[in-house]
């Protein structure tokens, strides 16, 4: 996450992208990418805008922007944050406009408790609902390929009661996609995802299918009743 002196100064804030799309803050910022806390105009209603703004990142980058957004509105599930549109702007930098999701993620949650653990009985609620959203996503041919506690949202109902929403689609794997995406995105020997999670077949850029995002929920559940990684 930036630094706040880096939020305030970010030259955005404040105007009106694509005419319409008022951008509030700074909700997150990194690499090439940032995500705005958008309020649409015209319907009264908040978004997330990420955006690759970086007009000289590498067509491989671009890609997997594009592949989050393809893989994300292919699921169209509640537990899923949803994707609104996706497109380039006129300085040639793509967007994605995404459901604007009020609440902490998982590892935010676990900062906030003793040794970074999570009762079982809290814990336990969590972990049934990142796997049936999970199977929805495998039911559709999509492999996540990130599972992390960051990548797992933390939503908030009106009651204050939280659901879990999964972030992050950037280098999901999908079935059948026309276009041949993921042949262009990796390639023999490249290990993408986080090695504190990822399962022996990822780090070996081996084939990999939906037991790979089960191996992370394992590891993601070892941490939050461990306050430790498993490795």
């Amino acid at each position: 996450r930036p630094r706040t002196q880096e939020v305030e100064k970010d030259e955005l804030v404040g105007t009106t992208y694509l005419g319409k799309y008022e951008l509030v803050s700074v909700l997150g910022a990194g690499g090439m990418g940032v995500i705005y806390k958008a309020h649409q105009v015209f319907l009264e209603r908040d978004y997330a805008i990420k955006m690759l703004k970086n007009k000289f990142a590498s067509d491989k980058a671009k890609l997997r922007f594009h592949q989050e957004a393809k893989a994300a509105s292919a699921i169209n599930y509640p537990g899923i944050v949803g994707i609104n549109d996706f497109g380039i702007d006129d300085q040639g930098c793509p967007y994605m406009v995404m459901e604007y999701v009020e609440g902490m993620t998982l590892s935010d949650l676990q900062k906030q408790r003793p040794q970074s653990i999570l009762p079982v009985a809290e814990a336990l609620p969590i972990f049934i609902e990142m796997l049936e959203a999970l199977a929805v996503a495998h039911s559709k041919g999509v492999v996540h390929r990130d599972i992390k506690p960051s990548n797992i949202m933390l939503a908030l109902r009106p009651d204050n009661s939280a659901h879990v929403k999964l972030l992050d689609f950037g280098i999901a794997k999908v079935r059948d996609f026309e276009d041949r995406t993921m042949q262009d995105l990796t390639r023999t020997g490249e290990a993408l995802g986080t090695p504190l999670y990822m399962s022996p077949e990822q780090i070996n850029s081996t084939r990999v299918d939906a037991r790979t995002d089960l191996y992370s929920c394992g590891c993601v559940m070892y941490v939050c009743l461990t306050g430790c990684p498993p490795f």
